[in-house]
């Protein structure tokens, strides 16, 4: 290694004791992180033109190493949903039925006892009269005039009561979401889905997770949420999905965390249906981090990791973002770290991420997969 790199770990890990113990100092007294206002410029294509790869080394500018800016923070993740009724209730048809009228519209307010639909549901006529027996007695023609006759009174009878009327009701206070039945005299069949009521006497959220942060969260936990317009309000954990499911959306294998919002809190909030919210859940001790720049965060491909989705409060991703930096070591090689992305710093414009060898140094540069384990040398010495 050479002396003008080993006396720039040297000072990095220098600057590192002494940004911690300020911190600690800083953190204590006045209970506020710590905020580095330097930004670290970018090297000029000039300065990576003279980047030069061999078997064994990687020659490289000072331009292109960073010493270590650390920053302690406290584990979070973040928990986001929907405000929304706490359950749904379907009503369905009991039997086959003809849909008569629908008495609500969507949205409409409902109590326990109103009437959300009616069906007319046919009843079998029976054949009381055995035709072998008419054809029997077709000799008496009085007779046989009687018992037509007669007939024909029981039929016009039976049509007159051969229907009867359902009546779909609604069974809790709530809201109509939504109608499955909408065209009147329309055939239905028993089980059909005719109406879905919202109950909305108590709000819940349900937010979504990575299946590795199951072992931070509990049943029972309160966690402090805020609307988008700065509303605040407390949820408590409910329920928690642990059937880990497939969830394309959000690009991970994760679970599903249900928030019961008390009807307190959602009235302090004036909360409604269709808020978006987020909170955030602290864990585990204060930990180091990591001040770099966006453009020496690499995806899995190598290619720069897209973060600019950070750069608008709350600066934080859901969970921590998975993603690469290089770095040298003590040693004065250098390797491809896998690095959790924590957070943006805006007073920076840099990102506050996790894993990186606090003794070493940070590469300012777009590398090659073959960078990887070379020996750094600097060009010029």
């Amino acid at each position: 290694m050479n002396a003008y790199l080993a006396v720039l770990l040297i000072s990095t890990i220098l600057a590192v004791i002494v940004s911690l113990f300020a911190f600690e100092v800083s953190y204590h007294n006045n209970h506020t992180l710590f905020f580095d206002v330097h930004k670290t410029p970018k090297p000029s294509a000039a300065d990576n033109a003279k980047i030069h790869i061999d078997a064994r080394t990687i020659t490289l500018t000072k331009t292109h190493l960073a010493e270590i800016k650390t920053e302690l923070y406290q584990p979070s993740f973040r928990l986001e949903g929907v405000v929304d009724a706490h359950r749904y209730i379907t009503l369905h048809l009991p039997d086959d039925g003809k849909l008569s009228t629908i008495e609500v519209k969507i949205g409409q307010r409902v109590s326990p006892g109103d009437v959300i639909a009616t069906f007319v549901q046919p009843t079998p006529i029976i054949d009381l009269i055995d035709n072998n027996y008419l054809d029997n007695q077709s000799n008496d023609s009085n007779k046989t005039t009687n018992i037509k006759e007669q007939t024909d009174k029981t039929l016009e009878s039976l049509t007159e009561t051969s229907t009867r009327n359902i009546a779909i009701i609604a069974p809790t206070f709530g809201f109509i979401a939504k109608i499955f039945t909408r065209y009147p005299q329309n055939n239905y069949k028993k089980s059909t889905p005719v109406a879905l009521i919202g109950d909305d006497s108590q709000f819940k959220l349900v937010s979504v997770l990575p299946k590795s942060y199951k072992r931070f969260i509990n049943d029972e936990k309160l966690v402090n949420f805020t609307t988008k317009d700065g509303r605040k309000f407390i949820g408590q954990i409910n329920k928690i999905d642990k059937s880990v499911q497939n969830l394309a959306n959000f690009g991970f294998s994760g679970i599903q965390i249900h928030i019961l919002i008390p009807k307190d809190e959602a009235e302090k909030a004036k909360l409604h249906i269709g808020d978006k919210v987020s909170g955030s859940v602290e864990y585990g001790q204060l930990t180091t981090g990591v001040l770099v720049p966006a453009f020496a965060v690499f995806d899995n491909a190598q290619s720069p990791f897209g973060l600019n989705t950070l750069k608008k409060p709350p600066y934080k991703p859901i969970t921590p973002l998975h993603a690469y930096v290089w770095e040298v070591g003590q040693d004065g090689y250098i390797t491809l770290a896998p690095v959790d992305v924590i957070e943006y710093r805006p007073k920076s414009d840099q990102y506050l991420v996790s894993g990186v060898n606090l003794t070493g140094l940070i590469v300012l540069a777009d590398l090659p997969k073959n960078a990887q384990n070379k020996l750094v040398k600097l060009e010029g010495f």
